[in-house]
């Protein structure tokens, strides 16, 4: 729940984000000031009678009537049913046309020429018309998180930035951003604390604090803010598919259970359900329920990228390469900025051995978490593949600079990878020196083993 729980865009939580787009419609602040045509206009749409609704607005074209018949006439095409349809793009052109030519445009009908542009594949004008329909009307949640799907560069991001508006609201998708992309956790933590001094008793912004523990694989730190948030409010849904990724992660499967029957008794047809009952069953390690209930969660919502991504970790450990690539590929669509669907990509294509696929999808999880040091080494490990030593060493020193716990084995496969350098590259000092640290990591160093006394040796006859 956002700070804007009691505005129309976050009623009720069943409705997709652009569905609760019209919510506001339904709650007026005076009762009864919507002219009749209206009123039943809404009332269609309510019952989803997209068609009929749009049909009773024919006529009509107050600021208010447009919107909703335009609104209606995009939700009639199918775009928002998990079915998928491909919806007629010339008529999504009229609907474009109309709005664009309507002169009493305000920020909701700029927020659904945004949407349409979106679904024409025309990015740059979406950014465009979410921007103006933020600027216009702020507190519109639902229009800031799709500027979030259409912002999948932190390069975009830096862009839009100085465009934005100067409200509150602005500070909620900065956080809501940043804890999508590459940042410094400390700016960030630095920005929930601030807003928490505006909003202290705001659950989402504890939320945004646990998420941004469980990316900084803080998981420590997460559980204990989650388990602070979950107390606050035991019957609250959101952000449970990360608190039970947290659990996962820590072995902790007295407590993921618990939690997974606990939100089964509150609402089994929530898309966060299915996924915290699909790790439940991975970690039992039954891989075909775990595939099941992440199939109920995307059939719930289409656009539910945790559920695809982990859906593919399943097939993978299932041995099942081609149906990983298949769900990785939808979760990368709906949401670019997912490193992990795409480290999932590479390491599929790694199981098919089609290593120069892995490696382009291992190279766009590393440009999107450049300060994970497992990243790096399952891209060094490609480049061994590839029979490429020296890229694979520059991953592996790469891999040390970033890892906060430095794994000692990391400088057994720096020397043996440069004793596999041409011997135009003889490096063996170096050799020497990367099997010392090793030795010293695991402070045996007094013992110096028969092989790399030899490497000391060829390196003093190496002429200086």
């Amino acid at each position: 729940m956002t700070v804007c729980q009691e505005d129309w865009y976050l009623q009720p939580s069943g409705l997709s984000s652009q569905t609760r787009a019209c919510e506001h419609q339904s709650q007026p602040s005076k009762p009864h000031t919507d002219p009749p045509h209206y009123q039943l206009g809404l009332s269609y749409f309510h019952t989803k009678e997209f068609k009929r609704c749009a049909f009773a607005l024919t006529d009509y074209d107050d600021p208010k009537s447009v919107f909703l018949r335009n609104y209606a006439l995009f939700l009639s095409l199918g775009e928002m049913f998990e079915d998928r349809i491909k919806v007629n793009q010339q008529q999504i052109l009229q609907i474009t046309q109309e709005l664009e030519e309507y002169e009493q445009k305000d920020g909701f009908h700029f927020y659904l020429l945004g949407i349409l542009y979106k679904n024409l594949k025309q990015k740059e004008k979406a950014i465009e018309s979410v921007l103006e329909s933020v600027k216009r009307y702020p507190l519109n949640w639902s229009a800031w998180t799709d500027l979030a799907t259409l912002l999948d560069s932190p390069e975009l991001y830096q862009r839009v930035l100085p465009s934005l508006p100067d409200h509150f609201m602005t500070n909620f998708f900065r956080i809501h951003l940043l804890n999508e992309m590459p940042h410094d956790q400390d700016s960030l933590a630095s920005l929930i604390d601030e807003m928490q001094q505006l909003f202290p008793d705001s659950k989402y912004l504890l939320l945004q604090k646990c998420i941004m523990y469980h990316n900084a694989r803080d998981f420590e730190e997460a559980q204990m803010h989650f388990d602070e948030l979950y107390k606050r409010d035991p019957y609250m849904i959101e952000g449970t598919d990360a608190y039970s990724n947290v659990l996962y992660v820590k072995n902790d499967y007295a407590k993921l259970c618990h939690l997974a029957q606990h939100v089964a008794t509150l609402d089994q047809f929530r898309p966060e359900t299915c996924l915290v009952l699909g790790n439940y069953y991975s970690a039992r390690s039954e891989r075909s329920k775990a595939v099941e209930s992440f199939g109920r969660a995307v059939k719930l919502d289409p656009h539910y990228a945790p559920a695809w991504t982990l859906m593919g970790h399943e097939y993978v450990e299932l041995g099942n390469a081609q149906a990983a690539i298949e769900v990785y590929r939808k979760a990368v669509e709906i949401n670019p900025r997912d490193y992990r669907a795409w480290f999932g990509l590479g390491q599929a294509h790694d199981l098919m051995r089609l290593f120069n696929y892995s490696l382009y999808y291992y190279q766009k999880a590393v440009a999107l978490r450049p300060y994970d040091d497992r990243l790096w080494n399952a891209l060094s490990s490609c480049f061994q593949s590839l029979n490429q030593p020296l890229q694979a060493i520059k991953c592996l020193k790469r891999s040390l600079t970033v890892s906060d716990a430095i794994e000692p084995k990391v400088y057994a496969k720096i020397a043996k990878l440069y004793l596999t350098l041409p011997e135009t590259e003889p490096n063996l000092e170096t050799v020497a020196y990367f099997y010392k640290k090793y030795l010293q990591e695991h402070q045996i160093v007094s013992q110096v083993t028969l092989a790399t006394w030899r490497v000391f040796r060829r390196s003093q006859s190496v002429p200086g």
